[in-house]
């Protein structure tokens, strides 16, 4: 069990890490603050034609932003499968949880 603990705080300091690295806090704030500007636009445009090409740049944005994520958790989330085939121990999950999530809240640089 101490070993399950072991591997699962491991891997959520992995998990953070890797996902950090790939997905930095800086890219959340670039995407949101990206998509204000758009989507008060939105509310303001006339023609249709100006509408289809605020649709447009916030499907780009969205897709980027998306993909961004998808590669951090594809990244981040295969040497913890690795890990956790290996190790099928239930509290493996429970460290695994609470190790991330204090990875992913720690305070960071402003």
């Amino acid at each position: 069990m101490l070993l399950a603990c072991s591997l699962g705080a491991a891997a959520g300091v992995l998990f953070a890490l890797l996902w950090l690295r790939v997905v930095p806090h800086s890219a959340h704030v670039r995407f949101w603050s990206a998509m204000q500007p758009i989507a008060q636009e939105v509310f303001l445009v006339e023609s249709a034609a100006v509408l289809l090409r605020l649709y447009r740049r916030l499907a780009a944005l969205t897709t980027r932003y998306v993909a961004r994520n998808m590669a951090g958790l594809l990244l981040a989330g295969l040497p913890v499968s690795l890990v956790f085939v290996v190790n099928e121990e239930v509290v493996f999950i429970g460290a695994f949880a609470v190790t991330t999530s204090m990875g992913m809240l720690w305070p960071r640089r402003s």
